[in-house]
């Protein structure tokens, strides 16, 4: 049996590609105040799909982002 394990780094995605600004523009932020919660997809003009652990009570919901770092670069 071989065991595996995550390696710390400060890096959030390893080995991925970063995509083009508005590529994916059904993806949004849900912030709970200033601190981001979790992601989701919007799936029509009302309704956002997140996962079940997401709080839904007092949340601001942020679309077409590129980078949650990288402040007017949206």
């Amino acid at each position: 049996l071989q065991l595996s394990y995550a390696q710390t780094s400060s890096e959030l995605i390893i080995g991925g590609d970063e995509c083009n600004i508005n590529e994916h523009r059904f993806l949004v932020a849900l912030y709970k105040s200033t601190r981001f919660l979790c992601g989701g997809t919007l799936i029509n003009q009302e309704w956002v799909l997140s996962a079940a652990h997401c709080d839904r009570t007092n949340i601001r919901i942020k679309l077409g982002m590129h980078s949650k770092t990288v402040p007017n670069e949206d």
